[in-house]
């Protein structure tokens, strides 16, 4: 692929309300078996100045990963920001 065009395997991510916690998110796509990462990702200032005081949650895609396993990886997200 042409790098140019800004790719990446990851993607951070929050409620756009910001009341939801990242970590609540984390813990309900574990029960759909959907794994994401939720904290500050080492990455505290960069959080601050975007004003994420609660971190993020972070998916990861890697080469095994499947158009089913994003599509499910959506769905799971779209219902458990509903239940949030």
């Amino acid at each position: 692929p042409d790098p140019s065009r800004g790719r990446a395997a990851l993607v951070a991510f929050n409620d756009a309300s910001g009341t939801v916690y990242p970590q609540d998110i984390a813990l309900l796509m574990d029960g759909d078996g959907i794994a994401v990462r939720a904290g500050k990702h080492c990455a505290q200032p960069l959080h601050q100045a975007l004003g994420a005081s609660f971190g993020s949650a972070r998916a990861s895609c890697g080469l095994y990963t499947t158009k089913a396993d994003i599509d499910r990886f959506v769905k799971s997200l779209r219902a458990n920001l509903e239940l949030l």
